[in-house]
């Protein structure tokens, strides 16, 4: 059932012409928060991969591709991190309103551990409160 009603979604994006910052930002939010089995989630990358090739517009490139399967690992964890900064600032907006978010970001986009990352952006799903969201972003090392 999420397979095919994340597929339903990409193929809408495609179909509405969504610009690739706006396809990849609010699919990175849509990950966060349906995932999908290892099996689906290739199945979903061989799909979408097909669309791309039929619509000749690129969703995700093959080294975003790559960053999202393996995660955190060796030099793709810099590009998931980035990903991670815009969910959580997707995140941020629709759960606690666009001045939060942009409060938060500056704090956010310095940092540069993808652990305490993912962190975040887990929090930011099993919380109500901005200010523990607050505490545990100022709570980092180095922030201020």
């Amino acid at each position: 059932m999420r397979f095919e009603s994340k597929l339903r979604f990409v193929k809408g994006l495609y179909i509405r012409g969504w610009d690739r910052k706006k396809i990849i930002m609010l699919f990175h939010f849509i990950d966060w928060i349906m995932r999908l089995p290892g099996y689906l989630e290739d199945r979903l990358w061989d799909t979408i991969h097909k669309i791309e090739e039929e619509i000749k517009m690129p969703y995700i490139t093959s080294v975003e591709r790559i960053g999202y399967k393996r995660g955190l690992s060796d030099g793709v964890a810099q590009g998931v991190a980035q990903g991670v900064k815009q969910a959580i600032e997707l995140g941020l907006s629709l759960k606690f309103g666009d001045d939060a978010a942009g409060s938060l970001m500056p704090h956010i986009h310095n940092m540069q551990d993808p652990d305490w990352l993912m962190m975040i952006k887990d929090a930011i799903r099993s919380t109500d409160s901005i200010d523990e969201i607050r505490e545990l972003i100022l709570a980092k090392p180095g922030q201020a």
